[in-house]
């Protein structure tokens, strides 16, 4: 049972004294002869209950009390956006990636090896949304990406200085993807072969082997790639998919974005691994959001936002005191006010060019008295 503290002195030599006409227990201060009535504040007992739910998969019928009574606990607690942290710490390696909830809307997520830095909710992976994200974050000495639209462009711009490795799991799934896993053609066949021995590159001498294989392959095939077949009066590549997937090739090999991470300089290890995937957030803060979207099936859109939110949240830097944090966060309330805030400056920003040249007040009115003549 929690101490009763005395409202008036604080102390706490307390005992009952009955109870109020509505039926509340009263307390009696014997210190400064004070009667008082002591209300329990539940609102962080239901906050921990919220989390709990909303970061797990646990389904209504696992708790203790009933499904109403547990909605109704935590229905308030909907309304708050938690933000991400503003990160100052220089990691050496940030793993960049995206989970989609609708077809338009996209949550970029950015992690280290061992927690959640930064999050961002979009309509599309644009270069806009990436700067969004990168700019609250200090910037890394590797950033690991699957190579999405407007991430190169956004890092260029906001961390200049970082080197971009790319997921090489996702260059495996290109060539698969060209390939199929059952190709008919020997130049097919052979790029699938190339492109399984890219998940087993581990040093920086496999990766030398590696492009060098590839150079060969290229080399032989170059013509029977640049084959052109008129269609539509287009002329277009006979061989689309694999000729799309070599050229993919080449700009990374071009870019030095393949290995970065190999070099003696950028060398960094994850369970005594070299890090050259982006799994840390794909085979990881992906697939347990996608398992909390799942539970969690039947919700408003919304709510499947604030459920990332609130996982990336409680995965990022140590957690603060509830009591701390959940007065400053921002509620459905405050954002609203915000975006009508911003629209209506945006509108008056626009209207105003469009009476005119948009003149200045001051050109044609003057302060000083004028002065008349007869």
């Amino acid at each position: 049972m929690k101490t009763i503290v005395c409202v008036t002195c604080q102390s706490t030599n307390i005992k009952k004294n009955g109870t109020t006409s509505s039926g509340k227990q009263r307390y009696y201060c014997k210190n400064c002869k004070t009667s008082f009535t002591h209300e329990y504040d539940s609102t962080f007992k239901e906050f921990a209950l919220f989390l709990d739910y909303v970061t797990h998969t646990h389904s209504q019928n696992d708790y203790t009390i009933a499904g109403r009574t547990l909605r109704e606990k935590t229905r308030r607690f909907w309304q708050y956006w938690p933000l991400p942290p503003l990160v100052n710490e220089s990691y050496d390696i940030v793993f960049i990636d995206g989970i989609y909830i609708t077809r338009k809307i996209v949550v970029l997520i950015a992690c280290t090896t061992t927690h959640i830095i930064g999050w961002y909710v979009a309509r599309s992976q644009t270069t806009a949304a990436y700067t969004a994200l990168l700019s609250r974050i200090a910037a890394p000495t590797i950033a690991v990406s699957d190579g999405g639209s407007g991430f190169r462009k956004a890092c260029k711009n906001t961390w200049p200085n970082t080197k971009i490795q790319r997921c090489l799991f996702h260059i495996y799934m290109t060539i698969r993807t060209a390939t199929t896993l059952h190709p008919r053609l020997l130049p097919g066949k052979q790029l699938l072969r190339i492109g399984t021995s890219l998940l087993k590159v581990k040093t920086l001498d496999h990766a030398r082997q590696w492009v060098h294989m590839y150079a060969l392959w290229y080399e032989t095939w170059h013509d029977w790639l640049n084959e052109k077949t008129l269609i539509n009066t287009r002329w277009q590549d006979t061989h689309a998919c694999l000729a799309k997937a070599a050229r993919s090739i080449n700009t990374l090999i071009q870019q030095n974005q393949l290995f970065t991470n190999l070099h003696n300089k950028y060398y960094y290890t994850y369970k005594n691994q070299g890090i050259v995937t982006n799994n840390q957030i794909e085979g990881g803060a992906n697939t347990q959001l996608r398992a909390l979207l799942r539970a969690h099936r039947g919700m408003k859109l919304n709510r499947h936002i604030k459920t990332i939110f609130w996982y990336c949240y409680t995965h990022s830097t140590p957690t603060q005191n509830p009591q701390e944090y959940l007065p400053t966060m921002p509620t459905d309330t405050d954002t609203t006010q915000l975006y009508r805030h911003i629209n209506e400056y945006q509108q008056w920003k626009t209207t105003i060019p469009g009476w005119g040249n948009a003149l200045a007040y001051t050109e044609f009115h003057h302060d000083t008295p004028r002065h008349e003549t007869y």
